[in-house]
């Protein structure tokens, strides 16, 4: 199990989003709030329990065109964008593929 002090811990991420033919690249700041759990499944039953997925909180979401990234975000989605963004199936996968590589080493901060 985690440790609990790694709750809070800030993260980043990237999507690759398409909005009618116009590819964007989404860079998604968020804090995993609850690294969660792997289900116990043997034992006596009542030590058994499911598996619990992680929990994590949207911050920031920046984008930028794909084909320019260099040039740095376009804008930062706020309001009613944030929400559909931060609620986006590319954006919640991006997200998860990157809270189940772990939390950061010491070596990161």
């Amino acid at each position: 199990m985690l440790n609990r002090r790694l709750r809070g811990t800030s993260m980043s991420a990237s999507a690759c989003l398409d909005f009618m033919g116009a590819y964007f690249i989404a860079d998604i700041d968020f804090r995993v709030t609850y690294w969660g759990c792997d289900a116990q499944t043997y034992g006596p039953p009542e030590r058994c329990f499911p598996a619990e997925a992680p929990e994590y909180e949207v911050d920031a979401i920046f984008l930028h065109e794909d084909r320019a990234p260099a040039l740095g975000p376009m804008f930062e989605a706020t309001g009613s964008l944030f929400d559909v963004l931060a609620g986006c199936d590319a954006v919640t996968e991006a997200i998860m593929e990157k809270i189940a590589e772990g939390p950061p080493s010491r070596d990161d901060y």
